[in-house]
């Protein structure tokens, strides 16, 4: 839809700068179904998963494969005062844990305040090692 729309507006300007008039219009109506990929999520859920983390850097003093590493991350929505918080569990001896974890936070897709936050502040995440 976007590249026939794309289509007519160059047609249109091409006609306006030969002076010509411009081309005939018609009308048409059309039908979009969306397709639901996640029907187990209202609309006020939103989902983030960690999935991995590849040949990770280890601390000073600490063999790669003594990495004991988890994710944590802060959401700041509803306030930044009252952010929504979550980590992973701790993979233990690896520099390439894989987490595989997803965690359901709180939104209100319509809300501005929603739409700031993900715009200037999103989603910060951490990396840590345990100890």
């Amino acid at each position: 839809m976007a590249e026939s729309c794309k289509k007519s507006l160059e047609v249109l300007k091409l006609a306006q700068s030969r002076g010509l008039p411009p081309p005939k219009h018609h009308f048409e109506e059309r039908s979009f179904h969306t397709v639901r990929i996640f029907p187990e999520l209202s609309s006020t859920d939103m989902v983030v998963t960690i999935v991995k983390g590849m040949n990770l850097p280890a601390p000073s003093g600490i063999q790669t494969n003594d990495l004991d590493a988890f994710v944590k991350f802060d959401f700041p929505y509803p306030s930044t005062e009252q952010p929504q918080k979550h980590k992973t569990v701790v993979i233990k001896n690896t520099n390439s844990p894989e987490y595989n974890q997803s965690f359901t936070l709180s939104i209100n897709r319509n809300h501005r305040g929603f739409r700031r936050v993900v715009m200037s502040k999103g989603l910060k995440l951490e990396l840590l090692h345990k100890g």
